[in-house]
C-alpha cells in the first residue's frame, strides 16, 4: 500500500523556511501553479467514505505536467494521529483534457474546483527511518487563494526533525485537507459556503510573472 503522511503548517513566513531550506542542502524542484478538479459521484459517494478522486494540472517555466490522483482512509498506528496518513494511487497523464472528459462518462462528476502556487523542495536528514536508510521528507511551500502553508510528507519522526530544523514547530499544525481549511476560513470571515477556491484572474497573473510560469 502506498502511504501518504504529512503534516501542514500554518501562516508560515515563506521566506524564511525557503532561506533555512537552502542552507540545510535542500533540493529545490522549482514553483509550479495547480489547478485541481475534485470528482465524484451525482450521490457524492467517495466524500461519504472520505475517499478522494482528483485531476491535477501543473505548469512550471517551460513544463506542464498531468496526474490523476485517489486518495483513501487508512487506519492510523497507535500514537500517531497528530499526521494525516492516507493510501494514495497516483497516476502521470499525459492530457488531463482527454481525463476530464473520460472520467463523467465512467459516472464521476466535477464537484470542486481550487489552485495554488507549490514550490517543492526535498530536506535529507542526519536521521535513519525504520529500515535504516537516510530519512528524508518532502517540503511543500503552498500560496493558495485564502491561505500560505508549509506541507511536510514522510516518516512521522522524520516530518518532527524536519520541523523544528526549520523553525516551524511552534506553528499552528493542521492535519485536515486544504478544503477543510477553506471552509473553516470562510466560516470566520462571514462569506457563504463555497467548495472552489481559485485566485483572482490579477493576482494568479501577478504571481505566474513572479515565479516566471508563462500563462496560457
Amino acid at each position: 500500500m502506498n502511504l501518504e503522511i504529512e503534516r501542514k503548517y500554518l501562516h508560515p513566513c515563506l521566506s524564511d523556511v525557503r532561506q533555512r531550506l537552502e542552507n540545510f542542502g535542500a533540493v529545490s524542484g522549482g514553483v509550479h501553479f495547480e489547478s485541481n478538479v475534485v470528482f465524484d459521484t451525482v450521490d457524492h459517494a467517495l466524500v461519504a467514505r472520505g475517499e478522494l478522486l482528483r485531476l491535477r494540472s501543473q505548469q512550471w517555466p517551460g513544463k506542464k505536467a498531468c496526474r490523476l490522483t485517489y486518495k483513501a482512509p487508512v487506519a492510523e498506528a497507535a500514537g500517531e494521529d497528530r499526521f494525516k496518513t492516507r493510501e494514495e494511487l497516483e497516476l502521470a497523464l499525459d492530457d488531463c483534457g482527454i481525463m476530464a472528459m473520460i472520467l463523467p462518462r465512467l459516472g464521476f462528476g466535477p464537484v470542486a474546483h481550487y489552485e495554488k502556487f507549490r514550490e517543492a523542495w526535498i530536506l535529507h536528514l542526519s536521521l535513519r527511518n525504520e529500515d535504516g536508510r537516510q530519512a528524508s521528507v518532502n517540503v511543500d511551500l503552498d500560496i493558495l487563494p485564502f491561505c500560505e502553508a508549509v506541507e511536510i510528507e514522510g516518516e512521522p519522526a522524520a516530518i518532527d526533525a524536519a520541523a523544528l530544523l526549520l523553525g516551524l514547530d511552534k506553528l499552528e499544525t493542521s492535519i485536515k485537507s486544504y478544503h477543510y481549511l477553506h471552509t473553516a476560513w470562510r466560516r470566520e470571515k462571514g462569506l457563504m459556503p463555497a467548495l472552489d477556491f481559485v485566485f483572482p484572474k490579477a493576482r494568479r497573473h501577478a504571481l505566474m510573472l513572479q515565479f516566471g510560469i508563462a500563462a496560457d
